[in-house]
């Protein structure tokens, strides 16, 4: 799953907030951390150009196949208790 398009980790995260319709917790925007790195994006240029390597579906659509099957995982494992609170 990707896209042309660069995308921020705002974008990113967004975007699944949007997708799981009200699952996620809301976003709190920090004015950042000593040594951050000021621009991060996602970007398969560099995979297309050394590898040759094209996306079968666009992000969004991979991200909704992607969230289904970890749902119906942690739902059929019932092992694993995945808090936001509490991550692993």
């Amino acid at each position: 799953m990707a896209g042309e398009t660069p995308l921020t980790s705002l974008e990113v995260f967004k975007t699944v907030a949007r997708l799981s319709r009200g699952a996620c917790p809301p976003i709190k925007l920090l004015k950042g951390s000593k040594g951050e790195i000021p621009m991060q994006y996602l970007s398969i240029k560099k995979a297309r150009e050394m590898l040759g390597w094209s996306p079968k579906m666009n992000f969004e659509s991979g991200l909704l196949e992607a969230m289904a099957w970890y749902t119906e995982f942690f739902l059929e494992t019932q092992s694993v208790e995945l808090r936001i609170d509490n991550p692993i």
